[in-house]
């Protein structure tokens, strides 16, 4: 990667890009879940996402456009 980013993790320590990169899948998809969830829980519009590198793998990109699948049908249903 030949960019670092500062992110914020849940547990508020910073993590660079590269760092991301180091993490399972199911570990990657969490981190993103629980990122795009707090987002919609705070009414913040999902294009506030783009400010976070999302995918370092093609794996990632793989399972990031899964799991955002699985979020987007959990975010409607707490709408209801």
């Amino acid at each position: 990667m030949s960019f670092v980013k500062p992110v914020i993790d849940q547990k508020n320590e910073v993590m660079d890009g590269r760092s991301l990169s180091d993490l399972s899948i199911e570990q990657y998809a969490g981190y993103i879940s629980e990122y795009l969830l707090r987002l919609n829980s705070r009414g913040v519009l999902l294009s506030e996402i783009g400010k976070v590198p999302l995918a370092a793998t093609p794996e990632q990109i793989d399972e990031l456009i899964n799991h955002l699948k699985l979020v987007r049908q959990e975010m409607k249903n707490l709408k209801k």
